[in-house]
């Protein structure tokens, strides 16, 4: 079972590059970052995984990304 955070972006690409400039100032170690926009969507879905998926880190990464301006919906998912 693999965790990861899941979020929508409102302004596609600016909003990807405030998420990994956070992630890599508050040194969140990131494996694999997706990006897709659906047809006729307005916003694009991001996948985040990062390097230790604990409760402890997935929540820490969690809280700095509910504050960036264009980021909706932040949650953890499972595959």
């Amino acid at each position: 079972m693999e965790r990861f955070l899941q979020a929508n972006a409102d302004y596609g690409v600016d909003t990807l590059l405030k998420v990994v400039g956070v992630l890599r100032r508050k040194e969140i170690g990131v494996i694999d970052v997706k990006m897709s926009t659906p047809r006729e969507s307005l916003y694009s879905m991001l996948e985040i995984h990062l390097d230790q998926n604990t409760d402890l880190m997935l929540n820490k990464a969690m809280a700095h990304l509910e504050k960036i301006v264009g980021l909706r919906d932040v949650r953890i998912e499972e595959a």
